[in-house]
């Protein structure tokens, strides 16, 4: 039987477990937020249980403190693509740092 057909459920209240991919909001050292992105988060059906499985928590956490020493807030958007966090492209007109003209 394939991994993803079986089902897991809730240590709490024993309902199933539901798996999903979610842009959540993570607090980084200090007071630094930023959106991670397609991150996997399982919640139970039933009650407020839930999981957020943050992949090298270690790695994300040195890159948003240089992120918060280099960059105005807000910090941009960060995935975990091919085994490395990455920056996430700002949607245009999206307020932050800028760059002076010359």
């Amino acid at each position: 039987m394939d991994r993803s057909e079986l089902a897991s459920y809730c240590h709490r209240c024993g309902a199933v477990v539901v798996g999903t991919y979610e842009t959540v909001p993570y607090v980084g050292p200090g007071t630094h937020v930023v959106e991670l992105h397609a991150v996997h988060v399982q919640r139970c059906a039933a009650c407020t249980n839930m999981l957020i499985e943050v992949p090298e928590p270690a790695a994300l956490n040195i890159l948003i403190q240089c992120l918060g020493a280099e960059m105005v807030q807000p910090l941009p958007q960060l995935a975990y693509e091919m085994g490395h966090w990455c920056i996430l492209p700002r949607p245009s007109g999206a307020t932050g740092a800028t760059v002076p003209a010359s």
